[in-house]
């Protein structure tokens, strides 16, 4: 479906909504966290299985399998990497900080990072070096 909807105009939204979800969710849980937490906590919960929706986008912008093994290897290694130490700098922002302020912050402007990357994965497509024109 992403596929045949990259020229159309309305494909962007499933990115931009997936990672709106989870950001709306987090403002929310701590901005009003007894009013509807079970509602709060699903949007966080359909953001963080969009997850799905992102290494589909891999082969997507690819145009030979052999390239989409590569990007694939390079987007997972870095991205476990940056999870890995997103992890620890969150920790430690709270341990300094005392407060969730700051990492709800943080997470807020990664979203916006997720979404913009997002949609320019999606809009970008690799080319063989034979078909490129200089």
């Amino acid at each position: 479906m992403l596929r045949r909807s990259s020229r159309i105009r309305w494909r962007d939204l499933p990115i931009v909504v997936t990672t709106a979800m989870p950001a709306a969710g987090l403002l929310g849980l701590w901005r009003m966290p007894t009013t509807v937490p079970w509602l709060l906590a699903v949007a966080i919960g359909v953001g963080l299985g969009a997850l799905s929706l992102v290494l589909t986008l891999v082969p997507l912008s690819t145009p030979e399998p052999e390239w989409a093994t590569t990007v694939s290897a390079v987007t997972h290694g870095l991205g476990y990497a940056l999870a890995g130490g997103g992890v620890a700098t969150l920790s430690a922002l709270r341990v300094h900080t005392g407060g969730w302020g700051p990492i709800l912050w943080s997470l807020l402007a990664m979203y916006v990072v997720q979404a913009a990357a997002g949609v320019t994965a999606l809009r970008s497509r690799l080319e063989p070096e034979a078909v490129r024109t200089p």
